[in-house]
């Protein structure tokens, strides 16, 4: 085989072993305007990042909101709830969970039911915060009538 030849054979090795041949057999994640309405609903906190995510990133939010539909409501609520923070995180934000993510899951299990527990401890701990009840706007009352000058 000769040295072209060879490197065409790398090439295409390496291009069918690229992410994008890991996406889950869509190569090519839909832009948000293509998306189906329900799937649009589904994942609308992210609508403005949509454009910035790696076909991945699509793929994976695409292959969930296909499951949604069967989820209990609890899962979907919570769901909803933590789609809603991630895009509230910056990227800094998104990248330090994900690496946190990742150390947790190199932890022995022991380990990380330990971590889940002093967590949901800590939540059950936190009060809910009632919000302050709504002052309504009153204007003082004008003696006069304003003059123009």
């Amino acid at each position: 085989m000769d040295q072209k030849s060879f490197r065409t054979v790398i090439f295409c090795l390496l291009l069918a072993l690229s992410p994008v041949c890991f996406a889950g057999g869509k190569p090519n994640a839909p832009e948000w305007r293509l998306l189906t309405p329900t799937q649009q609903q589904i994942l609308a906190p992210l609508a403005l990042q949509w454009t910035r995510m790696s076909t991945l990133q699509r793929s994976r939010l695409i292959a969930v909101a296909e499951q949604y539909p069967k989820m209990t409501p609890e899962a979907r609520l919570r769901f909803q709830k933590r789609i809603k923070t991630w895009a509230l995180l910056t990227r800094e934000q998104r990248e330090e969970a994900r690496e946190n993510y990742r150390r947790l899951k190199r932890l022995p299990k022991k380990q990380r039911e330990a971590i889940k527990q002093r967590w949901e401890a800590k939540q059950q701990t936190r009060l809910p915060v009632e919000p302050a009840p709504a002052k309504p706007d009153v204007m003082p009352a004008l003696t006069s009538p304003i003059q123009p000058s």
